[in-house]
């Protein structure tokens, strides 16, 4: 049931996201660093990436596995993911020091 809701989910989402995605594009400079990575980077790469493993006749276990490595090796995630580590043991850190 999962696989199925997936699939029809990039399926039916996919074109209006990409249409979004692309109107977005021209006002890139508007949209905040951490906005671009989650948007662009993040669910359009990842339901991109879904829909083209699926036309090649992969699963769609396999499909979104491929999406999300891409995902996750895309710079502009791997930076928020650092910051978000980075922010966790700061204020971490803090609270040990401030006690």
């Amino acid at each position: 049931m999962v696989w199925e809701n997936l699939d029809r989910l990039a399926e039916e989402a996919w074109p209006a996201l990409k249409e979004l995605l692309d109107s977005l594009a021209e006002h890139q400079d508007e949209i905040s660093e951490i906005g671009r990575a989650l948007l662009f980077a993040g669910a359009g790469r990842f339901f991109a990436v879904y829909r083209q493993e699926r036309a090649q006749a992969n699963t769609p276990e396999q499909s979104m596995i491929e999406a999300l490595r891409q995902v996750y090796g895309d710079n502009r995630i791997q930076g928020l993911m650092q910051q978000a580590v980075t922010d966790r043991v700061d204020a971490a850190v803090g609270g040990v020091i401030n006690g």
